[in-house]
């Protein structure tokens, strides 16, 4: 299998880290999967943290670096997370790796995605590497991030995860999957057997929510680029006992509030530095310049236990 779409063998989650304690936190969180190297997305991420109409921590939940390919705004991001809950994403897992094994961004992308552009993926993450490794960087504190991250957010448990319960990179919390009925049983089913109230995960860069019986699985897209029809603002979760009062979906369970919040950063500030780094025709102008402006043609999916 090529660099790109093979899911490594050590990205494998077992299952015992889901039944440990999951610990009491009595702030709202935000869950910031994808920020993927936008300093400005973090600036307006810390703001509305401190408008919020109650006080809640920030939960990073992977893939934080991607466009940041200079040592300055890498080793910036660092030192502005080191106070906050953070997890792994495949960005920094494979930052972390040695040697060539041949598994490329792993990103472990599915036969959708187009070999050009899994390709244009792989370039991306070997530049960042080799600027971390030039600039000897220190990133061995990856290390001790784990896979999941669980809380319970005002008696609500909470699993947080990069891609889904069974692989950092899996695809099991994308759209495609979610509105599958046998996928749907099995997340709910894993849900009940480990006392899991809500699923927030990111990995997809693409945004959808699954309503279940008595379950919600919400994937937040990107915090750091748009994931919405027209909108280039990302999204990032929310978790509080108080409603906010721009979120762009809210569901209420158990006495607290699930939410979406755009995070509208300085785009054109983003875009200068941005074209600096990636010009026309570099890989990640390929992928991701239109998107960064545009946002992408995708409404919020929202979906529900299918009837077979």
């Amino acid at each position: 299998m090529r660099p790109g779409r093979l899911c490594p063998s050590d990205y494998a989650i077992e299952e015992k880290v889901y039944e440990k304690d999951f610990p009491d936190h009595d702030k709202g969180l935000y869950i910031i999967g994808g920020l993927y190297g936008n300093p400005y997305a973090l600036d307006e991420i810390e703001a509305m943290q401190v408008r919020d109409p109650e006080p809640v921590s920030l939960c990073f939940n992977g893939d934080t670096h991607w466009f940041d390919c200079d040592p300055d705004l890498f080793q910036d991001l660092e030192e502005r997370l080191n106070c906050h809950y953070r997890s792994l994403g495949n960005v920094e897992a494979e930052l972390l790796r040695t040697g060539d094994q041949e598994i490329g961004c792993g990103c472990a992308y599915p036969s959708s995605t187009s070999d050009a552009a899994v390709s244009r993926s792989n370039a991306i993450h070997k530049r960042l590497k080799e600027m971390v490794r030039e600039s000897q960087i220190p990133v061995d504190s990856f290390q001790d991030l784990g896979k999941v991250q669980v809380f319970t957010v005002y008696g609500l448990r909470l699993l947080v995860l990069h891609g889904d319960e069974k692989f950092l990179a899996g695809w099991g919390c994308s759209a495609e999957s979610l509105q599958e009925p046998g996928r749907q049983q099995e997340l709910e089913a894993f849900m009940e057997s480990y006392q899991i109230d809500v699923i927030a995960c990111t990995h997809t860069c693409s945004q959808v929510i699954y309503e279940g019986k008595a379950t919600l699985v919400i994937n937040n897209g990107s915090a750091g680029m748009g994931t919405l029809a027209g909108d280039p603002a990302g999204l990032i979760i929310r978790l509080g006992q108080v409603a906010h009062p721009d979120a762009i979906y809210s569901k209420k369970m158990n006495h607290v509030y699930v939410e979406l919040l755009r995070v509208a950063y300085d785009l054109d500030l983003f875009m200068s530095d941005f074209d600096q780094l990636w010009p026309s025709g570099s890989a990640a102008a390929v992928s991701y310049r239109e998107r960064l402006i545009q946002g992408t043609s995708l409404p919020l999916r929202i979906y529900s236990p299918s009837l077979e």
